[in-house]
């Protein structure tokens, strides 16, 4: 899975992404696509109160913009970044496509005559702005007409409680409501349910259980697919015929390896050709992804954040120097199998012909691949005290996420 996304993404050197220390967590809307993402500053070796939250927000800025680019880390979607009380009276100087950003502003924020005209101001300028960790006080409701956004934490609100809120908000037609520290997707549905018109936490990375119910057929033939695609010792030939006999994935093959992403000097035209090109092992990964993607019921955003896990982890076991990088590649694919096809996880890959270490890796986090795993749901939590991989640096690390995302936007686009 190693074939490099060129010309439409921003480049981004090994060296610029070294310094790089940021993470991002999707905000979610309705219909759990991503409505934004919000920048995370990230240190291995610093806490937020030593270097302070002026310096962190410069920090997070600087790599969005100027490092990464924004179109990197966030594609069409919103950016979020958190600032200070000082940062908000500066933040219509700032050099950024404010279209594009949400400002979260702290809630305890002093409202005054020259609180209201920064507001206005910034909302002149194209910003959106957000209460962050929204609680109710005297001075706030002035500020209100000129918010976007609430960002409640609901872990410390009660749940009888939570109707009755946003009941009282959603007469603010300017408002939009979030939920913050949503750990599930049975929670994701409840908040919805009840009246917030976003989700923001760690819902796609927590472990899930489900029902063991039927496969529906489009996902028995997946598995099949996949089924023969895993295969220690696989007939190419046969996996070329099952490929060419499923038009969407022939299609969706064939569109991407002519992509700008692929960057190839000619056209390929046929199934066989491509499958030659690609080979054994990087055909597994890209027809998984392809198959994957054809489900009807797996909105892209899963789809997106499984891909980034998959990348990372390969990107860590070739930073450590580690071989077999496609298996790292299917170990963080196969990892998010339960949220894609709505399926208990030991259920799905138990009935797959994958490698005893592999498995381990999935179900049980063990052995290197299992450690790699572990390290990216961490970065995907934001819980840096348990990212870490063999002996690299944290700068590795957190560089191996940064380059995930580049690498996973650009393929989503052509997706």
């Amino acid at each position: 899975m190693q074939l490099s996304n060129p010309s439409k993404q921003q480049a981004v050197t090994e060296s610029a992404l070294a310094n790089v220390m940021l993470a991002r967590q999707p905000i979610y809307n309705h219909k759990m696509g991503v409505y934004a993402y919000e920048l995370l500053y990230r240190s291995n070796d610093r806490t937020l109160d030593e270097i302070g939250e002026d310096n962190a927000t410069t920090q997070v800025m600087l790599n969005a913009f100027l490092t990464m680019g924004l179109e990197n880390l966030v594609g069409s979607r919103l950016a979020t970044i958190n600032i200070s009380e000082w940062y908000f009276y500066k933040a219509d100087t700032l050099p950024v496509p404010a279209e594009q950003i949400i400002l979260d502003v702290p809630s305890t924020i002093t409202v005054n005559a020259d609180t209201l005209v920064m507001a206005k101001k910034l909302r002149a300028c194209g910003f959106k702005l957000a209460l962050d960790n929204f609680v109710l006080k005297k001075d706030l409701p002035g500020l209100l007409p000129y918010i976007d956004i609430l960002k409640v934490d609901v872990q410390k609100m009660p749940q009888e409680q939570l109707h009755k809120f946003t009941t009282q908000f959603k007469r603010f037609s300017n408002l939009s409501l979030l939920a913050l520290k949503v750990e599930n997707l049975q929670q994701y549905r409840f908040y919805c349910d009840v009246g917030f018109d976003f989700c923001q936490g760690n819902l796609l990375s927590k472990p899930r259980v489900y029902q063991a119910t039927e496969l529906s057929s489009s996902k028995v033939h997946l598995m099949s697919l996949l089924s023969v695609l895993y295969k220690p010792n696989v007939d190419f030939n046969e996996v070329e015929r099952i490929i060419s006999r499923d038009v969407s994935v022939s299609y969706k093959l064939l569109n991407l390896i002519n992509s700008a992403f692929f960057g190839l000097p000619r056209a390929v035209e046929s199934i066989q050709e491509a499958v030659v090109l690609l080979g054994q092992n990087k055909l597994r990964g890209w027809i998984s992804m392809l198959a994957l993607n054809s489900l009807d019921d797996c909105p892209p955003s899963m789809m997106e954040q499984a891909v980034v896990r998959a990348k990372m982890c390969e990107l860590l076991a070739k930073y450590a120097g580690m071989p077999w990088l496609d298996s790292y590649f299917t170990v963080g694919l196969f990892s998010a199998l339960d949220v894609l096809m709505k399926q208990p996880l030991s259920k799905l890959i138990t009935g797959l012909p994958l490698s005893d270490e592999i498995k381990s890796a999935i179900l049980r986090r063990e052995g290197e691949m299992g450690e790699a795993l572990l390290c990216v749901l961490a970065y995907e939590n934001n819980d840096w005290s348990k990212i870490k991989y063999r002996d690299l640096e944290p700068d590795k690390i957190s560089k191996a996420g940064c380059k995930a995302f580049i690498w996973t936007t650009g393929l989503m686009q052509v997706l």
